[in-house]
């Protein structure tokens, strides 16, 4: 029988800083840059705002 396992990914300052700096001056949009960096992307509706965030 097959072992269970985890997959623990960790995100560097570094990698954080990376998506700020690319969000503000690259031009392209935010599931752009997640998927460019491989991490996750959501949009949270409240009222008649949207919030989009990189999901690390």
């Amino acid at each position: 029988m097959g072992g269970a396992f985890s997959l623990c990914l960790i995100f560097t300052d570094d990698l954080k800083k990376e998506a700020v700096r690319l969000a503000g001056t690259s031009g392209r949009t935010l599931p752009q840059i997640a998927k460019d960096l491989g991490v996750g992307f959501q949009v949270y509706r409240t009222g008649n705002s949207n919030f989009m965030m990189l999901i690390f």
